[in-house]
């Protein structure tokens, strides 16, 4: 039985650990942790403790992994990857919809596989995890 329950701050750095060992491609890892960053949320204080932890080298494999969504979607344009992290975000976009909502409607999966920009991709998986149905989706199906 465990003497404490982990604070915010030790929870992400968990989360983000499992990522980085995950087997899984960097497309979809950098979603994985897209999706840690969104669901634990860190107030001002444990933002700066979470950056001096990511300082230490038991934490190296993190810091490695973790660069904003702006810099990873330049260094992927860069390398003409766009693609490969376009088609990453629409599986877990669909994959997040599905478990809340069920086996997302044909119509919605083509609106979806059209938009090729990943910022608004990304604006679409972090409305994916917070609406309540699918109608709040700033996407029109």
């Amino acid at each position: 039985m465990r003497s404490k329950l982990w604070d915010q701050v030790e929870q992400k750095l968990r989360c983000l650990r499992a990522v980085s060992r995950a087997d899984v491609d960097d497309a979809q890892r950098f979603v994985l942790a897209k999706i840690v960053d969104i669901y634990v949320e860190l107030k001002a204080d444990d933002e700066k403790r979470f950056q001096a932890e990511l300082e230490r080298e038991a934490n190296k494999e993190v810091s490695d992994m973790v660069i904003t969504w702006d810099e990873a979607l330049a260094e992927r344009e860069a390398r003409g990857e766009a693609k490969g992290v376009a088609k990453g975000v629409h599986e877990a976009i669909v994959l997040v919809v599905n478990h809340r909502f069920g086996s997302p409607p044909a119509a919605f999966v083509e609106a979806l596989e059209k938009i090729d920009d990943l910022s608004r991709l990304h604006d679409l998986l972090d409305q994916s995890l917070t609406v309540n149905s699918l109608d709040e989706l700033d996407l029109d199906w």
